[in-house]
């Protein structure tokens, strides 16, 4: 359990404040040359650059109505995908400091504050949308046995002699958790980055660090706005395959380009209906979380309670043989790399457990709390994916049947045989806006993520990106997340296959940031958090390799085609988006002047911190 800094911390010395935020340890010392002209125009107020209490009548940026500053805020570490960021661009120097940035997305938690955090945080908890998205073109490789569980017994003379468990879910699970494992202890020594990135460039060390941070904040911000746009494409799966259900006289084939421009024009609609809610007051987001929060709840009791019910009712469930050792090649691989194109959907799912270390900067006794939310946001997210992977491959028809429906979103046409038409249609109605106001949600913090990049001065035209409106929203910051968003949902006209793409594309920067930071920490600074209060101690060298070699592994997987043989059509875009953000990053870093890149400076009081602490 974590909490904000309560108003001794905010008032306390340096000596207070420094463990947990040795970023911006500097805001209460007399030298000021890493302090920007904004801070230093607060301190020469009186005002303590840390989030303040905002005035009564001013709503915090994102309006979740949550006061972050001197008010204690609790949380249970899961996976919140929180991005906390004390607010330091005016473009007036004149203005009263206004509140921090408070983002609450991801896979789940459980968070006390107030009851709109805690409508906040549950309209982030979607994990049946995730899963449901994808799910059949996980199992479509391998078959159920390889997306969750297979016992394959071997016998010599009738003497069993082997019992080999596979199962891509369970083995993510495993290597997720030592991921987490590593991504904490870098947190417990690096406890007041605002983002991964500041991670990245500290395992950089002072050759490579700044280096790596352009890349890594390139590649985060990529990888939220990209979620934006395959959720909307997502959507318009869900509505278009009533196509196949009422027969209409209207293809829903992929490879046919009249079907994918509608399907283009139908996700671009809602992605100006989800961001769209974007640009609306502050002040009404209250109620748009609550209504988010009322169908992610009833979207999720809907599948525990009336899919088996209705499936129990018509074709019934599949036998436990059926599940734990039925194999299928849908993606036409070869046989080993069809099994390996599992880990491509559970990868997925279990995946931004980071981000519950991004609220360090505001939590007490950071270097332990945080490092800790990390890991059980990790362990928290493969509980909730259980049940919900299971339920839907004992309730799934054969994957014969499955892979004969031709709707876009083949789980729609599973509504329809078990529910009917009318309570399918139901079904698809929930599915439909539960995915718009998720994307309502991934795009406050894309667009926040977005904003504090270029308050780092890392982004292109960060100066006008990093300002904010007159009700203190990152406007600019939404407008380049819809504009690129937009753009990366061009690329269903020209394939077939964008959607996969563009979940591979949401997914891989994540991924390699982590790969990068265990990379950094195996060759380039090997000796250094060797004292952070969350230590894995002699562990902590073999269990980063192997997180390195396991995040390569999954960024292979998720550039991977799922359709073989290869051709212009089926082929994977998610490369050529990442070679792009990527060397956009290295750009980035040529040409942006060490001296304008905000953290520069407070890095190198990491280093000093660090060095006492060994002491």
């Amino acid at each position: 359990m974590a909490s904000a800094k309560n108003s001794s911390a905010v008032d306390g010395s340096v000596a207070d404040i420094a463990p947990n935020n040795p970023l911006q340890s500097d805001f209460n010392v007399t030298d000021d040359s890493s302090i920007d002209s904004d801070e230093r125009y607060l301190l020469s107020h009186g005002t303590p650059v840390s989030a303040p209490d905002p005035p009564a009548h001013q709503p915090s940026l994102c309006a979740l109505g949550v006061s972050m500053g001197r008010r204690r805020l609790r949380l249970h570490g899961m996976n919140l995908g929180i991005h906390m960021r004390e607010r330091r661009c005016y473009d007036h120097p004149s203005m009263p400091p206004p509140p921090c940035i408070a983002l609450f997305t991801g896979n789940g938690s459980s968070l006390r504050a107030s009851p709109q955090a805690s409508l906040t945080a549950a309209a982030a908890l979607y994990s049946v949308g995730g899963i449901r998205t994808t799910f059949t073109i996980g199992v479509g490789a391998g078959g159920p046995a390889a997306y969750w569980f297979e016992l394959r017994l071997s016998t010599i003379l009738t003497t069993p002699i082997l019992i080999q468990s596979r199962s891509s879910y369970v083995v993510t699970c495993i290597f997720v958790f030592i991921t987490a494992a590593v991504l904490a202890e870098i947190c417990s020594a690096l406890p007041a980055a605002g983002s991964i990135y500041f991670w990245a460039a500290e395992s950089g060390g002072r050759r490579y660090g700044r280096l790596f941070g352009f890349i890594v904040a390139w590649w985060s911000t990529t990888a939220w706005t990209t979620f934006v746009a395959s959720n909307c494409q997502a959507a318009a799966n869900f509505l278009l395959s009533e196509i196949t259900v009422f027969g209409l006289p209207f293809s829903t084939d992929t490879s046919d380009i009249h079907f994918r421009a509608v399907q283009w024009i139908v996700a671009e609609c809602f992605l100006f209906l989800a961001v769209g809610m974007n640009y609306l007051n502050p002040k009404t987001y209250r109620t748009i979380f609550r209504i988010a929060v009322g169908i992610i709840l009833l979207d999720f009791f809907l599948n525990i309670i009336w899919l088996p019910i209705a499936v129990s009712k018509t074709y019934g469930f599949h036998d436990a043989r059926y599940v734990f050792t039925q194999t299928f090649n849908e993606t036409g691989a070869p046989p080993v790399w069809n099994w390996m194109l599992s880990y491509y959907v559970t990868a997925g799912i279990l995946v931004g457990f980071e981000a519950s270390g991004h609220i360090s900067e505001e939590t007490k006794n950071a270097s332990v709390v945080a490092a800790r939310g990390i890991f059980t946001s990790a362990v928290a997210s493969a509980i909730i994916g259980f049940p919900l992977v299971i339920l839907f491959l004992f309730c799934l028809p054969d994957l014969d049947t499955l892979y004969s429906l031709g709707a876009p979103q083949p789980f729609v046409e599973i509504y329809a045989m078990t529910m009917g038409r009318g309570g399918h249609v139901f079904m698809n109605v929930v599915c439909i806006f539960g995915l718009i106001f998720n994307t309502t949600v991934a795009g406050v913090a894309s667009s926040r993520l977005i904003w504090a990049v270029a308050r780092d001065g890392v982004l292109p035209f960060s100066g006008w990106i990093s300002q904010v409106s007159d009700k203190k929203e990152p406007r600019n910051a939404i407008i380049v997340m819809h504009a690129v968003a937009a753009l990366l949902l061009c690329t269903i006209l020209p394939s077939p296959v964008a959607f996969t793409s563009l979940v591979s594309a949401a997914g891989v920067p994540t991924i390699t940031a982590y790969a990068l930071i265990a990379f950094g920490r195996v060759f380039l600074t090997p000796r250094q958090f060797q004292h952070s209060p969350w230590s894995l101690g002699k562990w902590s060298r073999p269990l980063t390799i192997i997180a390195l070699v396991w995040n390569l592994y999954l960024a292979g997987v998720l550039f991977s085609p799922l359709a073989f043989p290869v051709t212009g059509e089926t082929f994977n875009y998610s490369p050529v988006i990442f070679g792009a953000i990527t060397i956009f990053g290295i750009v980035t870093y040529l040409v942006t002047p060490e001296e304008q890149w905000l953290p520069a400076a407070r890095l190198g009081k990491v280093h000093r911190l660090e060095e006492e602490r060994a002491e």
